[in-house]
């Protein structure tokens, strides 16, 4: 059979699972960060700053590094429980295949 149809194992999981969180925060973070800055503001409520200009200030204080301030103690996070939370699906789907899925193959 020129197609696997079998579960690639704990590593490559893992492995998949954390390159794809990497990516999907690499990609999503500025909008986070952003966000939180938004709703972390203190001042009065008609000098709040708008997202485009909050980006902006961020920009031009920090460069595009501060779109990005914080995100390998995010990462530290998010990787590990991206990675943990696909093996557990994939190794429990396993079980209940094996163990408690109906003879006739449905699930």
């Amino acid at each position: 059979n020129k197609h696997y149809h079998g579960n690639p194992g704990v590593m490559p999981l893992m492995g998949i699972s954390s390159s794809a969180t990497l990516f999907a925060m690499g990609c999503t973070y500025p909008l986070q960060l952003t966000k939180c800055q938004m709703q972390a503001y203190k001042g009065p409520e008609r000098e709040r700053p708008s997202f485009v200009g909050l980006v902006r200030a961020i920009l031009k204080k920090d460069g595009v590094k501060g779109l990005y301030r914080g995100f390998s103690v995010n990462a530290s996070k998010a990787i590990p429980a991206s990675a943990i939370g696909w093996v557990s699906f994939h190794k429990l789907r396993d079980l209940y295949r094996k163990y408690l899925s109906n003879p006739q193959g449905i699930y």
